[in-house]
């Protein structure tokens, strides 16, 4: 039976989240016949990055839904992820077993981890177990620990995400810019947006994956989305790109910082040297070298805390 995809995200996402952010324009208008916005998906929650908070917004409520009591998550011990979901956790009073790479430094959000993680059990899994953690931590969990895997990628999580188109339907802008971890939030938004009268183009700034994984994952996820909806469902017209700067997943230097104190200076808005920050400065680029024109959105996703990482990088 077929149902609309804004059916299909009805009663699956917490309506108690707020789930509505603010755009606004930048200062910044250098560029020739651009008109650039920021929609502040940062302001969702402090302590919870913004694309996160949307995927909560489903997660949370299916495991109220099925009245999960333990949960199992993966991540880095510095990750938004695991400082994000676990808020949400201790909220519902739902137990947590952790599992990460032995941390190097106590700095950043594995400060914050590990006053919101006090009590729950947590496992340290070697390089080579990282390769294949899935597999391995579902083979040590009990029958009714609920996995939620790295970055909560999973279908639970997609109609939250949802969110980001539901809240920009029929918006009119040309082009728009967002940043990929695991790939999983721009994918949502790519099989989303023509479905909310999205005609913009996408342009999703890969931080991690490749262009070979990201388009299996979302190839996976189209398949599951239709399977739930009951017919095809057109994709929107995007473009992946790599970062103009760092291009190795958690790498940062001096210009990423420098650029992030002057984007505060400048717009009054705190990047996260991570992802936001490097999708702006590539987005800066690609319109510069592409010669974009029209009305421009970069979607900061949010993850300032990552800076409590960085503080001596800021002074």
């Amino acid at each position: 039976m077929e149902r609309t995809l804004f059916e299909f995200l009805h009663n699956k996402i917490d309506s108690h989240f707020n789930l509505k952010s603010r755009v606004h324009s930048l200062n910044n208008q250098d560029h020739k016949d651009v008109n650039l916005h920021l929609k502040r998906d940062d302001e969702l929650s402090f302590g919870i990055s913004g694309s996160k908070y949307r995927k909560y917004s489903s997660l949370i409520l299916h495991l109220k839904k099925i009245d999960c009591k333990d949960v199992a998550l993966v991540g880095s011990a510095y990750s938004n992820h695991l400082v994000g979901i676990m808020q949400l956790l201790n909220e519902n009073c739902i137990n947590a077993t952790i599992f990460t790479k032995k941390p190097r430094e106590e700095k950043g959000n594995l400060v914050f981890l590990k006053a919101l993680a006090k009590g729950s059990t947590w496992h340290y899994l070697s390089n080579e177990q990282w390769q294949n953690k899935d597999a391995i931590i579902q083979s040590y969990l009990k029958k009714d620990t609920f996995y939620v895997r790295e970055g909560a990628d999973m279908i639970e999580a997609m109609p939250g995400m949802m969110s980001l188109c539901l809240d920009l339907a029929n918006s009119d802008y040309d082009h728009i810019f967002l940043d990929a971890g695991t790939g999983f939030s721009a994918i949502s938004t790519i099989l989303s947006a023509k479905e909310f009268g999205i005609k913009a183009h996408l342009h999703v700034v890969l931080m991690a994956d490749d262009e070979k994984l990201f388009c299996e994952k979302l190839s996976h996820y189209k398949d599951l989305l239709e399977k739930e909806l009951g017919y095809k469902i057109t994709p929107a017209d995007f473009t992946l790109h790599f970062p103009s700067i760092c291009r190795s997943f958690g790498s940062t230097n001096e210009k990423i910082f420098s650029f992030i104190k002057a984007f505060a200076k400048d717009e009054g808005v705190f990047l996260d040297p991570i992802y936001s920050a490097k999708m702006v400065m590539s987005a800066y680029q690609i319109i510069q070298d592409q010669n974009l024109i029209g009305k421009i959105l970069l979607i900061h996703s949010g993850g300032a805390l990552t800076l409590s990482g960085f503080l001596e990088k800021l002074i």
